[in-house]
């Protein structure tokens, strides 16, 4: 199995978690892929969609509105994550964005900051 990503990254540190044998070996790449099925699947985008409920990203947009007029569309892709070896992307109306930040909002004020350099307020 070629595994990409972050589980080819640090596959020696998640490798950790299982024997150190064929058998775990096994454990490790099925449970790669089962995670990718699951993530990548019909599920993964059902918890997904519940990070942008109408209320919580409404309550973003509402707070990015207090500063702008938003007449373009700002594009967010989600990351399971938070970024390790970058900061966030500032690039002209384009965000990548931890989920824990779309529910911690309040308590972080440079995300909603952030956002905002993506369009273009400085």
């Amino acid at each position: 199995m070629t595994i990409i990503g972050i589980f080819d990254i640090d596959k020696s540190l998640y490798q950790k978690l299982f024997k150190h044998d064929e058998t775990g070996e096994f454990g490790y790449v099925e449970s790669v892929k089962s995670f990718l099925a699951w993530w990548q699947g019909i599920y993964g985008k059902i918890a997904i969609e519940g990070v942008f409920d109408d209320d919580r990203m409404n309550k973003i947009y509402r707070e990015l509105s207090k500063s702008i007029t938003i007449d373009k569309r700002l594009k967010i892709d989600l990351i399971y994550d938070r970024l390790c070896l970058t900061g966030l992307s500032e690039r002209s109306w384009y965000a990548v964005l931890p989920i824990e930040d779309v529910f911690m909002y309040k308590q972080k004020p440079e995300v909603v900051s952030s956002l905002l350099k993506c369009c273009g307020v400085r």
